[in-house]
Parts: C-alpha cells; sequence; structure tokens
C-alpha cells in the first residue's frame, strides 16, 4: 500500500488524479468508490444531524401515527445511490465501528 500511497501524494491537481484514477480502475469500480465516498457523506451528516437533533422531518407511515425522522435511513441512502442496502451497511461498519476510522479522517 506505501507505493500507491506515494502513486496518491504525487497527483498534485485534481485532472491528474483523475488520468490516474480513470487508468487504475474499471467504470464499474470508479462507480462503486464513488458511490461508498457518497454513502459515507450521507451517512456522516445523519449522525451529525441526529447528535444535534437537527432537520427533523414528519413521516406518515401507512399505519399509525405521524412520527419525526432525523436525516435519512440506510434504505433512503441506498435508494439514491442506487446500491444494495449491504453496501450502505458496510460502509457503516466503517465509519462507526472500523478502530481505523479512515472514512471519518477524511470526513472530519
Amino acid at each position: 500500500m506505501i507505493s500507491l500511497y506515494k502513486a496518491f501524494s504525487s497527483l498534485d491537481t485534481e485532472a491528474k488524479f483523475n488520468s490516474f484514477m480513470t487508468d487504475l480502475c474499471s467504470p464499474a469500480e470508479l462507480r462503486e468508490l464513488n458511490a461508498r465516498w457518497k454513502i459515507a457523506q450521507a451517512l456522516w451528516k445523519t449522525a451529525k444531524e441526529k447528535a444535534a437533533g437537527l432537520n427533523q422531518t414528519e413521516v406518515k407511515p401507512k399505519k399509525g401515527p405521524v412520527r419525526s425522522k432525523i436525516g435519512l435511513s440506510q434504505k433512503d441512502i441506498a435508494l439514491i445511490n442506487r446500491v444494495a442496502i449491504s453496501t450502505v451497511t458496510r460502509v457503516s461498519k466503517c465509519l462507526f465501528e472500523n478502530q481505523d476510522n479512515g472514512y471519518r479522517q477524511v470526513l472530519l
């Protein structure tokens, strides 16, 4: 991973980064990486909103009373990003349970 780190570190413009990533990854891999990053951002935003009690919206279920909801659910995030719920769950585990805190180091 050190050589890959050095390669990324040498990319000093967005154009160079895009060129390198296009060479390194297939279009499907790039879409998956982009989706995972968007998922991490959405999960992080939702967690921050919940912690602060912000952005409450009313949810009207088919049965039962109207309730308040803060942020997006994992199901919502999966639908928006057109990925399986398992992908959202995997990103969530990395974001909130992983000791390495890779996503959080970038999101903070």
